[in-house]
């Protein structure tokens, strides 16, 4: 429920409320999972701060993740995310920031293409 990083980003951006919710409907009663629901509320208010997400073989051994939401600006609700997916050891040929700022970026103008569309072409 809470692993990977475009779950994470995707519940993280839940309302407080709602937020508590998913947590007891899905961690709460879950002998296996890592969270109560501190550690929990604090994981998801981190990736909020930050703004997006980073993982490290929390789905599949190998492999990294970086997520960010899209967010309606008009309702300020979150409607998609987007994730960039690769193997740990070509991300450390990489760097990492500019990986996470490209993502979060998109992110931006994705929500912005919703609040404004392009105008389409004149036939």
């Amino acid at each position: 429920f809470f692993r990977g990083a475009q779950s994470k980003v995707l519940i993280a951006f839940q309302k407080g409320r709602r937020l508590q919710r998913l947590f007891e409907e899905h961690m709460a009663h879950d002998p296996d999972s890592p969270y109560d629901w501190a550690s929990f509320s604090k994981a998801a208010k981190k990736i909020r701060k930050d703004g997006y997400c980073l993982t490290h073989d929390e789905l599949n051994l190998g492999l990294t993740g970086i997520a960010a939401p899209i967010i309606r600006p008009d309702m300020d609700e979150v409607v998609g995310s987007l994730s960039a997916v690769g193997s740990s050891q070509s991300f450390k040929l990489l760097r990492q920031e500019t990986v996470i700022e490209m993502v979060m970026d998109t992110t931006r103008r994705i929500a912005e293409n919703m609040r404004n569309p392009p105008s389409a072409p004149a036939s």
